[in-house]
């Protein structure tokens, strides 16, 4: 049922790789992380340590907080939270959030819960995420296809000063569970029942990556039941690889990316430039022809086709607005004279294009924010492809006419972008409505 995993390449390897920051000879790494959720069960001095040192949260975005453990279990205030040491704690989480402009949940919010259970609901836990918590269930996450795993107080400090973290590469264990499960069976009894074929410490120092045919049949509820019982087995996080009831979970989630930027890609060129036709690629092959519909209704040549590098091969320009973790768009495909244009990815560990695309290509981006941000470039930079100092501009720039421009036909152009500018945009233009009145 299960097995080291030894010559395929896992999921937790490619994750692993992607955050990579700095690696030392002692077998330390520097991680990235994306999301860290923030809870009432620290010790007193984790957020002091920062103000001590006068240090400001890196990332209020990636981080989230709500109080769980210390939450009434009647009544929505921390009045009601069942004695003073424990109403200090949540007050304190209260204060330095408040204080550091991080994002909460409290109390009386609709949304707040149990932290495991309220950020997949909200869609903050995503695919390909580097995950902490100060917590050991936190492994939950990994139902999602997230590294995911619980921090000691110190390593929360560490995370909140500077959004990464030291780290041993642990090892990986492959949970191979085929066949059905019978009537009454669930998810619960699958991880006991491996639990009892490695011993009750059977995977410490591991990561289980769950798969098979049973696996693939759990709601995503049951698969997060058995990530978070990996910690009972020892282990130091459980994963699930991402697939269609994953993304069918996160759909309309309320901070899960929404798919509107690529339903607007068509229309947004089609208003600048003429078109004679447009390829409509999705990997859901229903989601391609839906939108190429919506499309045709609104009066562009549109249609969906199955073949993405036949598509890519013929079009001059190239739109890409997914989540990927693996290159989909390769240099060989682009044509000469082409315009390459990656709107989807926004974090370190999505790559929508391989690396060469950028070697062979002049390159803007919507902001330079996207240097540190973009797995597509950080990649290109990681192998050597590119390098930061060859980006010719930014949206600001270009739109100042104060970079260069694109001057020939030949010429292949990319524009990466991950959304700051965008919401920049979106900012200013309510700003202006207010004032105008």
């Amino acid at each position: 049922m299960s097995q080291a995993i030894t010559s395929r390449v896992s999921l937790f390897d490619k994750l692993w790789r992607q955050h990579v920051v700095y690696e030392r000879d002692d077998g330390h790494t520097l991680l990235y992380i994306d999301r860290h959720y923030v809870g009432d069960d620290l010790p007193r001095d984790t957020f002091d340590v920062l103000a001590r040192k006068g240090i400001r949260v890196r990332q209020p975005g990636a981080t989230y907080a709500m109080a769980d453990h210390y939450a009434p279990t009647h009544g929505r205030s921390i009045a009601e939270v069942v004695d003073a040491d424990r109403r200090e704690l949540v007050q304190k989480l209260v204060d330095f959030t408040r204080e550091q402009h991080v994002p909460m949940f409290p109390l009386d919010d609709p949304r707040h819960g149990i932290v495991h259970v309220t950020g997949p609901e909200q869609g903050l836990t995503l695919p390909g995420m580097t995950v902490v918590c100060g917590d050991s269930h936190t492994s939950t996450h990994g139902a999602f296809g997230a590294f995911a795993f619980g921090i000691g107080a110190s390593e929360v400090s560490h995370v909140l000063a500077t959004q990464t973290l030291w780290q041993k590469r642990p090892a990986t264990l492959d949970a191979h569970i085929d066949g059905s499960l019978a009537a009454g069976i669930t998810a619960k009894d699958l991880v006991l029942a491996l639990i009892a074929h490695l011993g009750a410490a059977g995977a410490a120092g591991h990561v289980i990556e769950y798969r098979g045919a049973a696996v693939d049949a759990l709601s995503m509820e049951a698969r997060m039941t058995l990530c978070n019982m990996s910690i009972e087995a020892g282990a130091r996080a459980g994963m699930i690889a991402p697939d269609n009831t994953t993304f069918a979970y996160l759909r309309d989630r309320p901070y899960a990316p929404t798919g509107a930027a690529w339903e607007e890609v068509g229309p947004a060129i089609a208003s600048v430039r003429a078109l004679d036709r447009i390829a409509v690629w999705n990997v859901n092959a229903d989601a391609a022809r839906r939108c190429a519909a919506r499309w045709r209704d609104g009066g562009l040549p549109a249609e969906a086709v199955m073949d993405l590098e036949s598509a890519v091969r013929n079009a001059d320009i190239v739109s890409c607005a997914t989540l990927a973790t693996e290159p989909l768009i390769h240099a060989e495909w682009l044509a000469e004279g082409s315009h390459l244009d990656l709107i989807g990815s926004f974090t370190p560990q999505m790559v929508e294009a391989a690396p060469e695309c950028f070697q062979q290509g002049d390159v803007w981006v919507d902001t330079p924010e996207a240097l540190l941000k973009a797995g597509d470039l950080l990649k290109a930079i990681a192998v050597g492809r590119w390098r930061a100092e060859a980006v010719k501009g930014d949206l600001t720039a270009l739109c100042r006419n104060e970079c260069p421009r694109r001057t020939s036909d030949t010429q292949r152009t990319v524009f990466k972008a991950v959304g700051s500018a965008l919401e920049d945009l979106a900012a200013a233009r309510l700003a202006y409505r207010a004032l105008a009145g």
